[in-house]
């Protein structure tokens, strides 16, 4: 074999040889390229979790706001089944719902409790001689027999639409549910259309 061609074999020996070891060296990363890494998902993370804790208040919003529309309609359809008039029960402080007779000294159901990031702030009705939505005192929704509201049960002056606004303990998002009519159609809404 030429003296030439053998060194250039050499040479391209050596080289490839020098690329392995380099390779063996460079395995890894730098401290600086982890700490980029680190630097970016961090800047991402602080713009996401201000969305998402929002979107996980709405969600818990709209299930308390479910099951206060349920709770409302169980109370109707109970008093149909029965033939007997009930009340819903609103309690603001624990902020709870129970199903109760119209004597409320016994419970029908089991009290419809909320995560405790809502709470119900309001248990508000229309007085009819000012048109005004004022607090429903005391606290209670009373159907008769056929499911409807029972208006002579409620204090005088009052008449629906009868709302029950639901809100995260920040602030911020509110729902609530109306009961409509004394036939007791019941709707829902959020936002500014909340009392």
């Amino acid at each position: 074999m030429p003296l030439l061609t053998r060194h250039l074999i050499d040479i391209a020996t050596m080289s490839a040889n020098a690329k392995m070891n380099q390779r063996k060296v460079s395995q890894g990363f730098t401290l600086i390229e982890i700490l980029v890494v680190i630097l970016i998902a961090g800047v991402l993370a602080a713009i996401a979790a201000p969305a998402w804790l929002g979107f996980v208040n709405r969600q818990k919003l709209s299930t308390a706001r479910g099951n206060v529309y349920l709770a409302l309609k169980n109370a109707q359809s109970q008093a149909k089944k029965s033939q007997l008039p009930n009340a819903i029960v609103v309690d603001l402080t624990n902020s709870s719902l129970t199903l109760q007779d119209t004597s409320y000294t016994s419970n029908l159901a089991q009290s419809t409790k909320f995560d405790n990031s809502i709470k119900i702030t309001a248990l508000s009705a229309t007085n009819t001689t000012t048109s005004a939505i004022v607090a429903l005192t005391p606290s209670y929704i009373p159907f008769d027999s056929n499911g409807n509201i029972q208006i002579k049960n409620m204090p005088s002056g009052i008449a629906p639409p009868i709302y029950i606004t639901l809100q995260t303990n920040q602030g911020g998002n509110k729902s609530c549910i109306i009961i409509q009519t004394l036939l007791g159609s019941i709707t829902n809404n959020s936002g500014s259309s909340c009392p």
